[in-house]
C-alpha cells in the first residue's frame, strides 16, 4: 500500500470516529408534531404563539443560551473520548500534534455544535409553540405580545440580551467559587462518612 494512500484511509477513519463521538453527545430533538403525549390546540392559539415568539426572537434566545453551552458540551466530548479506548488516540493525536492544540480542537467542536443545534431551532420553535398555546388563552397570548411590542416590553427585549450575558459571566464566577469549596467539602465529608476508621492524617491531607 503507498503511504499517500494509508494515510488517507487513517484520516478518513479519524474523521468518521471523531463525527461519531460528536453526533452521539448531540441530544436528539424530534420535531413537536412528532412528541408523545401532546394535546391538539387550537390553531387560532397557536398561530398566536408562534407571533408572540417571533415577538420575543426565540430564536435569539436560544441561540445565547446554546453559545453559553458550546464550550461546556465540547470539554465534554473530548473528556468522554480521553476516556474511551478507541476516541483516546484520536484527541490525543489531535492534541499533541494538531495545529492549535486543544484549544483549536474545543473551538472546532463547540463551532460543530452550534452549527447542529441551530438546525434544530424550527422544531424547538413549533415545541415552544405548542406548549404556549396549550397553556395560554388566545387573548392572554396576545395580551403578552401587546406587552413586548410597547415601550417597556421592547426595551426588555433589547437589553435582555445583554443582561443575560452578565448573569451567565456572574453565575460562571460564582460557581467556579461554589464548586471548589462543594469539592472541599464533599471529600471531607466523604472521609468522615464513608472511612470512619480512616486515620486524622487523612483528613488534613485535603
Amino acid at each position: 500500500m503507498a503511504e499517500g494512500e494509508g494515510e488517507g484511509r487513517e484520516g478518513g477513519s479519524v474523521k468518521r470516529l471523531a463525527a461519531s463521538f460528536l453526533l452521539a453527545s448531540i441530544p436528539a430533538m424530534a420535531p413537536a408534531q412528532a412528541v408523545s403525549g401532546a394535546v391538539p390546540v387550537d390553531s387560532s392559539r397557536l398561530t398566536a404563539a408562534r407571533a408572540l415568539l417571533d415577538r420575543m426572537q426565540f430564536d435569539r434566545t436560544l441561540d445565547g443560551m446554546f453559545v453559553q453551552l458550546a464550550p461546556g458540551f465540547a470539554t465534554s466530548v473530548i473528556g468522554g473520548m480521553l476516556t474511551s479506548e478507541t476516541g483516546k488516540p484520536v484527541v490525543g493525536q489531535l492534541i499533541a500534534d494538531g495545529t492549535g492544540g486543544q484549544a483549536r480542537l474545543q473551538q472546532i467542536l463547540a463551532d460543530e455544535f452550534l452549527t447542529s443545534i441551530r438546525r434544530q431551532y424550527p422544531a424547538l420553535k413549533d415545541k415552544a409553540a405548542q406548549e404556549y398555546a396549550a397553556a395560554l388563552t388566545i387573548d392572554e397570548l396576545t395580551a403578552i405580545d401587546r406587552f413586548y411590542a410597547s415601550g417597556p416590553g421592547a426595551k426588555f427585549l433589547l437589553v435582555s440580551p445583554g443582561l443575560q450575558q452578565k448573569l451567565a459571566s456572574a453565575g460562571q464566577s460564582l460557581g467556579r467559587v461554589a464548586g471548589e469549596e462543594a469539592g472541599r467539602r464533599g471529600i471531607e465529608r466523604a472521609i468522615k462518612e464513608m472511612l470512619p476508621a480512616a486515620p486524622k492524617a487523612a483528613e488534613k491531607k485535603v
